[in-house]
Protein backbone atom coordinates (compact mmCIF):
# COMPACT_ATOMS: atom_id res chain seq x y z
CA UNK A 1 0.00 0.00 0.00
CA UNK A 2 3.06 2.48 1.01
CA UNK A 3 4.60 1.86 -2.34
CA UNK A 4 1.16 2.68 -4.31
CA UNK A 5 0.69 5.51 -2.55
CA UNK A 6 4.23 6.96 -3.25
CA UNK A 7 4.12 6.25 -6.84
CA UNK A 8 0.45 7.77 -6.72
CA UNK A 9 1.95 11.12 -4.70
CA UNK A 10 4.40 11.29 -7.37
CA UNK A 11 3.07 11.06 -10.51
CA UNK A 12 0.25 13.83 -9.47
CA UNK A 13 3.10 16.03 -8.54
CA UNK A 14 4.63 15.49 -11.46
CA UNK A 15 1.53 16.24 -13.42
CA UNK A 16 1.46 19.12 -11.36
CA UNK A 17 4.99 20.39 -12.19
CA UNK A 18 4.76 19.80 -15.61
CA UNK A 19 1.01 22.19 -15.98
CA UNK A 20 2.73 24.76 -14.39
CA UNK A 21 6.09 24.45 -16.77
CA UNK A 22 3.68 24.75 -19.56
CA UNK A 23 2.13 28.11 -17.85
CA UNK A 24 5.48 29.40 -17.70
CA UNK A 25 6.56 28.66 -21.30
CA UNK A 26 3.26 30.61 -22.76
CA UNK A 27 3.99 33.53 -20.10
CA UNK A 28 7.59 33.40 -20.93
CA UNK A 29 6.75 33.44 -24.37
CA UNK A 30 4.66 36.25 -24.14
CA UNK A 31 6.89 38.63 -22.00
CA UNK A 32 9.89 38.03 -25.05
CA UNK A 33 7.26 39.18 -27.55
CA UNK A 34 8.28 42.16 -30.09
CA UNK A 35 6.94 45.67 -27.72
CA UNK A 36 6.20 47.90 -30.87
CA UNK A 37 6.42 46.26 -34.43
CA UNK A 38 4.59 45.91 -38.22
CA UNK A 39 3.93 43.04 -39.74
CA UNK A 40 3.55 42.01 -43.62
CA UNK A 41 0.82 44.10 -45.47
CA UNK A 42 -1.53 45.28 -43.04
CA UNK A 43 -2.01 49.13 -42.39
CA UNK A 44 0.69 50.39 -39.66
CA UNK A 45 -2.15 52.37 -38.64
CA UNK A 46 -4.01 49.21 -37.61
CA UNK A 47 -0.96 48.12 -35.64
CA UNK A 48 -0.09 50.89 -33.27
CA UNK A 49 1.47 53.69 -35.78
CA UNK A 50 0.59 56.99 -36.73
CA UNK A 51 1.39 58.34 -40.12
CA UNK A 52 3.43 61.09 -40.74
CA UNK A 53 3.25 62.78 -43.91
CA UNK A 54 1.74 61.43 -47.58
CA UNK A 55 -0.23 59.06 -46.61
CA UNK A 56 -1.25 57.94 -50.14
CA UNK A 57 2.23 57.13 -50.66
CA UNK A 58 1.90 53.84 -48.09
CA UNK A 59 0.01 50.51 -49.35
CA UNK A 60 -0.38 46.81 -48.66
CA UNK A 61 0.81 44.74 -51.01
CA UNK A 62 1.80 40.79 -51.94
CA UNK A 63 5.48 41.63 -52.99
CA UNK A 64 5.93 38.61 -55.11
CA UNK A 65 4.92 35.98 -52.27
CA UNK A 66 5.91 38.50 -49.07
CA UNK A 67 3.44 40.51 -47.60
CA UNK A 68 4.62 43.78 -47.13
CA UNK A 69 3.82 47.80 -46.83
CA UNK A 70 5.24 49.26 -49.49
CA UNK A 71 6.22 53.52 -48.99
CA UNK A 72 7.09 55.58 -52.36
CA UNK A 73 7.50 58.90 -51.92
CA UNK A 74 7.26 60.34 -55.32
CA UNK A 75 8.15 63.55 -56.16
CA UNK A 76 10.37 66.04 -53.48
CA UNK A 77 7.79 67.23 -50.79
CA UNK A 78 6.23 63.42 -50.36
CA UNK A 79 7.88 62.07 -47.24
CA UNK A 80 6.18 59.42 -45.54
CA UNK A 81 6.93 58.20 -42.01
CA UNK A 82 5.00 55.85 -39.50
CA UNK A 83 5.51 56.75 -35.52
CA UNK A 84 4.48 54.30 -32.76
CA UNK A 85 4.99 55.87 -29.11
CA UNK A 86 7.07 53.40 -26.36
CA UNK A 87 5.55 53.72 -23.01
CA UNK A 88 8.09 54.92 -20.35
CA UNK A 89 8.03 51.20 -18.67
CA UNK A 90 9.22 49.92 -21.91
CA UNK A 91 12.17 52.68 -22.18
CA UNK A 92 13.23 51.55 -18.66
CA UNK A 93 12.92 47.48 -19.86
CA UNK A 94 14.60 48.45 -22.95
CA UNK A 95 18.04 50.47 -21.42
CA UNK A 96 18.06 48.00 -18.78
CA UNK A 97 18.24 44.52 -20.61
CA UNK A 98 19.17 46.07 -23.82
CA UNK A 99 16.81 44.99 -26.75
CA UNK A 100 17.10 44.66 -30.54
CA UNK A 101 15.98 46.90 -33.26
CA UNK A 102 15.18 44.89 -36.50
CA UNK A 103 13.18 45.42 -39.80
CA UNK A 104 12.95 42.96 -42.81
CA UNK A 105 13.17 44.70 -46.39
CA UNK A 106 13.59 44.85 -50.04
CA UNK A 107 14.77 49.07 -51.01
CA UNK A 108 13.49 48.58 -54.53
CA UNK A 109 14.90 52.07 -56.03
CA UNK A 110 18.67 52.45 -57.92
CA UNK A 111 21.40 55.04 -56.84
CA UNK A 112 20.55 56.14 -53.86
CA UNK A 113 23.43 58.04 -51.93
CA UNK A 114 23.79 58.29 -48.12
CA UNK A 115 22.63 62.03 -49.14
CA UNK A 116 20.07 61.41 -50.69
CA UNK A 117 16.47 60.69 -50.20
CA UNK A 118 16.70 57.02 -48.33
CA UNK A 119 14.62 55.17 -46.05
CA UNK A 120 15.33 54.69 -42.99
CA UNK A 121 14.55 52.60 -39.42
CA UNK A 122 14.31 54.84 -35.71
CA UNK A 123 14.47 54.12 -32.43
CA UNK A 124 14.53 56.83 -29.88
CA UNK A 125 14.49 55.10 -26.22
CA UNK A 126 15.06 57.09 -23.45
CA UNK A 127 18.13 59.73 -23.89
CA UNK A 128 19.73 57.16 -27.31
CA UNK A 129 18.62 58.07 -30.44
CA UNK A 130 19.34 55.05 -33.34
CA UNK A 131 19.11 55.73 -37.08
CA UNK A 132 19.40 52.49 -39.45
CA UNK A 133 19.70 54.33 -43.26
CA UNK A 134 19.72 52.12 -46.40
CA UNK A 135 21.25 53.17 -49.53
CA UNK A 136 21.55 51.55 -52.74
CA UNK A 137 23.81 51.54 -55.78
CA UNK A 138 22.60 51.12 -60.00
CA UNK A 139 21.83 47.40 -59.13
CA UNK A 140 19.96 48.09 -56.00
CA UNK A 141 21.74 46.51 -53.76
CA UNK A 142 21.64 48.23 -50.82
CA UNK A 143 24.20 49.54 -48.06
CA UNK A 144 23.15 49.77 -44.52
CA UNK A 145 24.24 52.71 -42.63
CA UNK A 146 23.96 53.57 -38.60
CA UNK A 147 23.76 57.35 -37.91
CA UNK A 148 26.62 58.92 -35.93
CA UNK A 149 28.88 55.84 -37.22
CA UNK A 150 31.67 56.06 -39.91
CA UNK A 151 31.41 52.56 -41.21
CA UNK A 152 28.78 51.03 -43.36
CA UNK A 153 28.20 47.68 -44.97
CA UNK A 154 27.35 46.99 -48.24
CA UNK A 155 24.87 44.06 -49.06
CA UNK A 156 24.69 41.72 -51.51
CA UNK A 157 21.82 41.17 -53.45
CA UNK A 158 18.92 43.64 -54.05
CA UNK A 159 16.21 41.15 -52.10
CA UNK A 160 14.94 41.30 -49.07
CA UNK A 161 17.34 41.32 -46.07
CA UNK A 162 16.82 41.00 -42.42
CA UNK A 163 18.80 44.02 -40.60
CA UNK A 164 19.14 43.31 -36.90
CA UNK A 165 20.49 46.19 -34.41
CA UNK A 166 21.43 44.34 -31.39
CA UNK A 167 21.34 47.54 -28.44
CA UNK A 168 23.37 46.75 -24.98
CA UNK A 169 22.27 47.21 -21.60
CA UNK A 170 22.31 50.90 -20.87
CA UNK A 171 21.37 51.68 -24.92
CA UNK A 172 23.96 53.43 -26.37
CA UNK A 173 26.04 50.57 -27.94
CA UNK A 174 24.91 48.28 -30.52
CA UNK A 175 26.26 46.03 -33.02
CA UNK A 176 24.53 45.13 -36.40
CA UNK A 177 23.56 42.30 -38.20
CA UNK A 178 22.16 41.65 -41.38
CA UNK A 179 20.83 37.96 -42.08
CA UNK A 180 21.63 36.91 -39.11
CA UNK A 181 25.73 37.74 -39.56
CA UNK A 182 27.20 40.09 -37.67
CA UNK A 183 28.58 42.78 -40.18
CA UNK A 184 29.37 46.14 -37.33
CA UNK A 185 30.48 46.15 -34.11
CA UNK A 186 31.34 48.78 -31.44
CA UNK A 187 28.61 51.19 -33.01
CA UNK A 188 27.42 53.92 -30.79
CA UNK A 189 24.13 56.06 -30.47
CA UNK A 190 23.69 59.72 -30.73
CA UNK A 191 22.06 61.80 -28.17
CA UNK A 192 18.04 62.78 -29.14
CA UNK A 193 15.87 62.08 -26.38
CA UNK A 194 12.75 60.75 -27.45
CA UNK A 195 10.15 57.84 -26.90
CA UNK A 196 9.74 56.56 -30.90
CA UNK A 197 9.71 53.55 -33.07
CA UNK A 198 9.23 55.06 -36.41
CA UNK A 199 9.66 53.63 -39.98
CA UNK A 200 10.01 55.06 -43.51
CA UNK A 201 11.03 58.03 -45.26
CA UNK A 202 12.16 61.04 -43.17
CA UNK A 203 13.63 63.83 -45.34
CA UNK A 204 11.63 65.72 -47.92
CA UNK A 205 14.79 66.78 -50.25
CA UNK A 206 14.55 64.45 -52.87
CA UNK A 207 12.46 62.00 -54.78
CA UNK A 208 11.99 58.28 -55.44
CA UNK A 209 12.81 56.18 -52.86
CA UNK A 210 10.60 53.02 -52.46
CA UNK A 211 10.99 50.51 -49.57
CA UNK A 212 8.61 47.27 -49.04
CA UNK A 213 8.83 46.94 -45.15
CA UNK A 214 7.82 43.14 -44.25
CA UNK A 215 8.90 43.82 -40.96
CA UNK A 216 9.73 46.21 -38.38
CA UNK A 217 10.30 45.47 -34.15
CA UNK A 218 11.46 46.74 -31.21
CA UNK A 219 11.88 43.46 -28.89
CA UNK A 220 13.47 43.69 -25.19
CA UNK A 221 15.86 41.06 -24.91
CA UNK A 222 14.37 38.75 -21.81
CA UNK A 223 16.39 38.94 -18.60
CA UNK A 224 18.12 36.32 -17.11
CA UNK A 225 15.01 35.10 -14.83
CA UNK A 226 13.01 34.59 -17.78
CA UNK A 227 14.92 33.00 -20.02
CA UNK A 228 15.23 30.49 -16.82
CA UNK A 229 11.46 30.51 -16.78
CA UNK A 230 11.28 29.98 -20.41
CA UNK A 231 13.95 26.60 -19.97
CA UNK A 232 11.57 25.47 -17.58
CA UNK A 233 8.85 25.47 -19.44
CA UNK A 234 10.41 23.77 -22.54
CA UNK A 235 11.32 21.37 -20.15
CA UNK A 236 7.82 20.78 -18.96
CA UNK A 237 7.38 20.06 -22.52
CA UNK A 238 9.65 17.65 -23.51
CA UNK A 239 8.52 15.42 -20.76
CA UNK A 240 5.66 16.05 -21.41
CA UNK A 241 5.81 14.83 -24.93
CA UNK A 242 7.84 11.85 -23.60
CA UNK A 243 5.18 10.38 -21.51
CA UNK A 244 3.02 10.67 -24.68
CA UNK A 245 5.56 8.92 -26.75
Amino acid sequence: MSRFTISFHTGRTMMIIQRLAIAVAICSLSITAAQAGHIGSNDPATQGFTADGMTENGSGVDDNGTPAWRIDTGPAGQELMYNADLSAQQIADANANGYRLRTNLRIDAANKPLDSDVMGLWAQVGDNWWLVRFTTDNDKNPTVHVHNNSDSHAVSGAGYHLYELNVAPGGSSADLFVDGNQVLSGLNSANNPGSKLRFGDGSNSASGAIAYYNQVELAIIPEPATLGLLLLGLAGLIMVRRQKA
